[in-house]
């Protein structure tokens, strides 16, 4: 299914490392400077150079699937099923949808619709689950709830500490990403204010989940925005917070009355195998249901 060798290292350059989930692992290698990364790894953890070719279906995508999609792939491979996956770095859902085309990758991963001349091009959406989108902090920041007020406040530079006295350091991801894009759709007003802290140099820009990730576990006072999966998948020491009283979990996103939600999907396109048809079954078995539940996901199915 995949072009010639060069084509395949054009498309993939960006990939960066891959889970080699087929044998049970569910993360990629820690680099050399342990404060960036989650403080333990799972066991036996290792990635492949992209140009090596893999057995198996190569998935691929947002960041913000990531976690889930390793959660499901570990499942998968306890199940007994075929054949192996093999979850890489995030490329984003845009760089996904570029990879299927150019048949890079076997199944993507998206955390936005597709867009029109997207489906045009012959990619085509498996919704997964629909995620919660939480303002986070260090889990020795004390602080456990926020109001939406505050949180347009601290982005507007206007509550620059924490209760404790400790200064806030902000986050933010970049506009058109698709956790600005749901906090812009239950807010404009939120949205427009981490904007401008971006312009201006208040809010520093993360341009993945997993850098986002990584300053919110060595930042102290931060606050930035993360999916709730990922903390609760990952084991991290990070706390979602409450805001105007909801708690961002599944139950609220079930409600639809937690206001920043994602929707998580798996992409396909001309050049998918066969064999990629088999994760539709999949997801609706006990297994993968018992992996929704473990990271506060609300599975497609039951929307």
């Amino acid at each position: 299914m995949r072009r010639a060798d060069s084509a395949l290292w054009v498309s993939t350059a960006a990939l960066g490392c891959v889970v080699m989930v087929a044998a049970g692992l569910s993360g990629c290698k820690a680099p050399n400077d342990a404060s960036q990364v989650p403080p333990s790894p799972p066991a036996g953890l290792h990635c492949i150079d992209d140009r090596v070719q893999v057995d198996g279906l190569r998935l691929a995508g947002s960041g913000s699937c990531l976690a889930l999609a390793v959660e499901l792939a570990s499942v998968w491979h306890t199940a007994g099923q075929s054949p192996a996956l093999h979850v890489s770095e995030t490329i984003g859902t845009r760089g996904a949808v570029q990879a299927l085309l150019d048949g890079a990758i076997d199944v993507g991963l998206a955390s936005r619709p597709l867009r029109s001349d997207e489906t045009a091009a012959g990619v085509h959406a498996l919704p997964l689950a629909r995620a919660a989108l939480a303002f986070v902090v260090d889990a020795r920041n004390p602080t456990q709830r926020l109001t939406s007020r505050q949180l347009v406040a601290m982005y507007r530079g206007e509550l620059r500490h924490w209760d404790n006295g400790s200064p806030v350091r902000l986050l933010t991801r970049e506009l058109g990403d698709s956790g600005t894009l749901a906090i812009a759709a239950a807010s404009p007003e939120l949205a427009a204010a981490m904007q401008n802290a971006a312009a201006v140099g208040r809010a520093v820009v993360r341009y993945t989940d997993q850098e986002m990730r990584d300053a919110l576990l060595t930042g102290q006072g931060a606050l930035g925005i993360l999916d709730v999966g990922i903390i609760r998948l990952e084991g991290l020491p990070l706390r979602a917070l409450q805001v105007d009283g909801l708690r961002p979990d599944a139950a609220s996103v079930a409600a639809g009355v937690w206001p920043y939600t994602k929707s998580l999907a798996l992409l396909f396109g001309p050049h998918s195998p066969v064999t990629a048809a088999r994760l539709s079954d999949f997801l609706r078995t006990n297994g993968a249901r018992s992996a929704f539940a473990r990271g506060g996901y609300v599975e497609a199915s039951s929307l």
